[in-house]
């Protein structure tokens, strides 16, 4: 069984959640004043609604672990809860690519019923690298 120190898993995990946030970000900024039919308002909350959840959890841990990285420098967790990890964020930036026969808005839409579901488990699996035991 591979193992992963907790502090380098929560190191790696984060790097990778706030680099892919802030290219989702862009892109979607991108998308959205390149086209003049869309809902700014609603395409916001709907962005907000399903990055800041994880990102919030990160970013509350850190300020937690930095103040006792020896503990967590000590916990080791299975590589196969990090690689889970990875590839549910990749279904979840699928919604972002856009079609350009649907409306930005009734794109994001669609996409909103199976997201909170992956969500759900990419929260639970960060849990796992994020808690304070």
């Amino acid at each position: 069984m591979q193992t992963i120190s907790k502090y380098d898993g929560q190191k790696k995990i984060s790097m990778l959640w706030f680099v892919a946030s802030g290219i989702v970000l862009l892109i979607f900024v991108l998308m959205l004043f390149s086209r003049n039919n869309v809902d700014r308002t609603s395409a916001w909350q709907w962005l907000i609604s399903y990055l800041s959840p994880v990102l919030t959890l990160m970013a509350s841990a850190f300020v937690y672990t930095i103040q006792h990285q020896r503990k967590f420098q000590s916990k080791l967790i299975d590589v196969f809860f990090y690689h889970l990890i990875l590839i549910l964020a990749l279904i979840v930036s699928f919604p972002i690519v856009e079609r350009n026969d649907v409306l930005f808005h009734d794109h994001l839409n669609r996409n909103s019923f199976p997201l909170p579901f992956v969500q759900g488990l990419i929260l639970v699996l960060a849990g796992i690298f994020f808690n304070k035991g």
